[in-house]
C-alpha cells in the first residue's frame, strides 16, 4: 500500500491533482490511499504515514517551503514532490531535499513521470506476479509477511491472503530487495518490516515466534535492526 498526501490551499487544484494521481496509480495496478489537505498544518499531522507528498510551494500562513522543513524533520523517508507557479522558486525546494518539481497549472504527463519516479524510490514498492486459485495477481513486496518453500512451489503470505509461486526460495531471495527480505532457515525468507519484537526479547512474525537458524542469529539481528531504523 502506498500513501500519498497532497497539500494544496485552492479546492479545485486539489481535486484536479488527486484525480491525475488516482489515475496514475490505478494504471499502475498500485494499492495506495490518497490524503488531501488544504493546509500545511494539516499536512504536518499526518507525514508519519506518507510516502509520498505533493506539495504546493505558494500558500498562505505556512507556504510549502516551511511545510517541507518540517516535515523533512518528522519524517525523513517521506519524498517531497514541490508544485509552484513560480519557476523560480523551485531553488528554494533544494533546501529541504525535494525530489521533483512541477508546475501549475498541473500537467497530466509531468504527475505521470514525477509519480513513477518517486515510487520507484519506495523500498518495497516493486511488484511481483503470484498466483491464487490459478489466477495472476501483481502484490507489492512490502506487503509479504514470508515465503514458505515448498518442494516444487512456494507459498507467499500476506496479511490477508496467501498466494502461489513456481519460483524457488532461491530465486526470490535474489529477485527480492534485500534490504528488507532476509532468509532465516532453509525454508523461510521474512520480510523484516512485518517482524516484531516481543517485550520476551524475541522476534514474532504474525503472531508466531521466529525460529531462526543459530548460524544466521547474529547477521539477521544486525539486518532487523538496520531495517527497522531506516526503512519502516
Amino acid at each position: 500500500m502506498i500513501t500519498i498526501g497532497i497539500v494544496d490551499d485552492e479546492r479545485s487544484a486539489l481535486k484536479l491533482l488527486k484525480a491525475y494521481v488516482a489515475k496514475h496509480l490505478k494504471a499502475l495496478d498500485k494499492e495506495y490511499n490518497i490524503y488531501i489537505f488544504q493546509s500545511g498544518a494539516e499536512a504536518m499531522e499526518q507525514s508519519g504515514k506518507i510516502d509520498i507528498l505533493f506539495l504546493d510551494i505558494e500558500m498562505p500562513e505556512m507556504d510549502g517551503i516551511q511545510c517541507g522543513r518540517q516535515i523533512r524533520r518528522r519524517n525523513p523517508d517521506c519524498i517531497l514532490i514541490m508544485a509552484t507557479g513560480h519557476v523560480e522558486r523551485f531553488k528554494e525546494a533544494f533546501k529541504i531535499n525535494a525530489f521533483r518539481y512541477i508546475t501549475k497549472p498541473y500537467d497530466d504527463e509531468e504527475i505521470a513521470e514525477a509519480l513513477n519516479a518517486s515510487i520507484l524510490l519506495i523500498t518495497g514498492a516493486q511488484t511481483i506476479e503470484v498466483y491464487h486459485d490459478r489466477m495472476p495477481y501483481q502484490i507489492m513486496e512490502r506487503d509479504i509477511c514470508y515465503i514458505r518453500a515448498y518442494n516444487s512451489y512456494t507459498l507467499i503470505i500476506t496479511d490477508n491472503m496467501e498466494f502461489r509461486s513456481e519460483l524457488s526460495l532461491k530465486e526470490f531471495e535474489t529477485q527480492l530487495d534485500n534490504k528488507i527480505f532476509f532468509r532465516i532457515d532453509r525454508s523461510h525468507l521474512v520480510n523484516l518490516l512485518k517482524i516484531r519484537k516481543g517485550k520476551d526479547g524475541g522476534f514474532y512474525l504474525v503472531g508466531e515466534p521466529l525460529n531462526i537458524s543459530r548460524r544466521r542469529k547474529k547477521e539477521f539481528q544486525e539486518k532487523y535492526i538496520k531495517a527497522d531504523t531506516t526503512f519502516r
